[in-house]
């Protein structure tokens, strides 16, 4: 155990919520001895709630001043929208902090300023900043500790000035997520739907009042989605929340030389399509450019800075193309609404050949429903285990094949022990006007994209 435990830290975990195991040593003075350490801080994996958080944040002497904070959360979407503020407000010349998680290869991936991923040695003097903050008197999960240090390197910093902008994606919820310990100045919900039911709720409204918490009295607040529930409503009234939604206070259009946006009484024409591919990506553009037009007085951006924004925003994992001859795609859709997207961006880029997908899942997932969206589009499946990634929380292959083979009926299906063994039999199948889609989790994800890295394409087949 210790061996598997020593190896999958020096590769950067992936998940949020690492198995546990008790720290019996010091971490060294390296980033894989840190995460190691931090991983089995906490008796629990997640345990939501802001009181332990909160209390070692008091202790620390980073504190945001004139930074403006955006919050974002939902079941879907916060990364994207994320990162098309990032890429907007840098091209308009701000500094820009940005926190999201989880990572596809490195942890450095989620803590950034400027679109520059943090160091291993910055990261590295945060977390011993938090370790003698928190003392031997509070533990923390791995998604608090490195929080804090995300706010370390945003907000303690040795410039004359702060950062300009900060944009923290909630972990999970809101209401009791880590990163709600501070104020935002907009909070932003992108989407709610069924997802990590076991945290936040089996139905739609009890998700939606955890994604509510992160609203403040009379702070703006945008909906990026139609049929906001009744839960953010209602929480948005009660605190007098300047309530902006998509369809009602902001739409987008179609034009021949590219979109339109128009929002609050201003109007974005003749924008450029993102190179982040699908609908639902204009959608969180628009949520964007929503939230900055509620601060173009405190931080005007010029149209050229929006289109230059737009075409520069690239986000890994997002329905993004590795190749064209042949077509191989990966996206981390691993719910049912992201799979339903992912379904609809398939469709409007159909391919004259067969579409294989590489699919591995977390068993916590609603299996059966995520996939369903896929089974007309995907004529060969490859199922991978990921109880090698995550053991405590993985879907076995063979219990992926068991759930397709009550839905699919005469399309080969085969199991394989990693998503990178199901990554190169898919590779060696594929054929010219085919394509692969990659898709159903993070990890998966993460895991094939490590793998091309670390070995090279050629000895993958890729």
């Amino acid at each position: 155990m210790k061996n598997r435990r020593q190896k999958r830290a020096k590769n950067n975990p992936r998940p949020d919520t690492p198995i546990h195991k008790t720290p019996t040593t010091h971490p060294q003075d390296s980033l894989a001895g840190w995460l190691s350490y931090i991983e089995g801080l906490h008796p629990k994996n997640i345990e939501l709630g802001l009181d332990r958080v909160s209390k070692v944040f008091l202790r620390l002497t980073a504190k945001p001043k004139a930074t403006t904070i955006i919050t974002v959360a939902g079941t879907n979407g916060k990364g994207s929208t994320v990162t098309f503020l990032e890429s907007i407000l840098l091209s308009a010349g701000y500094t820009v902090g940005a926190y999201t998680s989880p990572h596809l290869i490195n942890f450095n991936e989620r803590i950034r300023i400027n679109n520059k991923n943090a160091t291993d040695d910055a990261l590295i003097q945060a977390f011993k900043k938090v370790e003698q903050a928190r003392g031997d008197d509070i533990t923390l999960t791995y998604f608090e500790f490195t929080t804090l240090a995300a706010f370390i390197l945003f907000f303690e910093n040795e410039k004359e000035t702060d950062l300009d902008v900060v944009l923290l994606e909630v972990g999970l919820g809101g209401r009791l997520d880590a990163t709600n310990i501070l104020d935002p100045d907009i909070s932003i919900i992108t989407t709610v739907d069924i997802d990590h039911v076991d945290w936040l709720g089996a139905d739609r409204e009890s998700i939606a009042r955890e994604k509510a918490g992160i609203l403040r009295q009379q702070v703006p607040m945008i909906y990026g989605d139609v049929n906001m529930p009744k839960a953010i409503k209602d929480l948005a009234e009660k605190m007098q929340c300047p309530t902006y939604t998509y369809e009602n206070e902001y739409v987008y259009s179609h034009h021949e030389s590219g979109w339109n946006w128009v929002g609050d009484g201003k109007t974005r024409s003749g924008l450029p399509y993102p190179v982040l591919q699908g609908e639902h990506q204009l959608k969180n553009a628009a949520t964007g450019l929503m939230a900055l037009a509620l601060l173009h007085l405190k931080l005007p951006v010029s149209q050229q800075a929006v289109k230059s924004g737009l075409l520069a925003a690239n986000l890994a994992g997002r329905f993004q193309v590795l190749s064209d001859h042949p077509q191989i795609i990966f996206d981390v859709a691993h719910n049912q609404q992201a799979i339903k997207q992912l379904a609809g961006t398939a469709i409007k880029h159909k391919r004259p050949g067969r579409t294989l997908a590489v699919v591995g899942m977390l068993s916590n997932k609603n299996i059966e429903q995520s996939l369903s969206p896929m089974k007309e589009i995907v004529d060969e499946w490859f199922l991978a285990d990921l109880t090698g990634d995550d053991p405590a929380r993985g879907s076995t292959a063979q219990s992926l094949m068991a759930i397709l083979s009550n839905m699919v009926k005469e399309k080969p299906l085969s199991a394989y022990e990693s998503p990178l063994s199901a990554y190169s039999a898919a590779r060696e199948k594929v054929k010219s006007g085919d394509r692969i889609i990659v898709f159903g989790s993070f990890l998966t994800v993460g895991g094939i994209l490590a793998g091309i890295q670390q070995h090279g394409r050629n000895e993958i087949n890729a």
